[in-house]
């Protein structure tokens, strides 16, 4: 699991803007969509700048799938819902 710097902060805050865009997340679910990014950004440690840029239907793929996955029950949060799931810009 990495520690998260500045700049991984505000792609992540690109990332949730661009689902929120893609009515993956309602606006109302901002903190939620971010919360969850940071996790599986820190989980996964994702490729950022390629998940950013990604076309649509790799971009949603992630998204969808670590909103599935995630136990926010569990501290410290992990993927277990879906023991499966592999978002497509992990490193791991």
């Amino acid at each position: 699991m990495r520690k998260l710097t500045r700049e991984d902060y505000e792609l992540c805050d690109k990332i949730v803007d661009r689902a929120i865009k893609m009515n993956l997340y309602a606006p109302s679910q901002k903190m939620t969509a971010a919360m969850d990014v940071w996790n599986a950004a820190k989980y996964f440690n994702m490729r950022l700048i390629d998940w950013l840029n990604a076309e649509d239907f790799d971009f949603a793929h992630d998204i969808l799938g670590i909103a599935n996955a995630i136990d926010r029950s569990s501290i410290p949060v992990n993927f277990d819902n879906d023991k499966y799931f592999l978002p497509r810009f992990s490193e791991t």
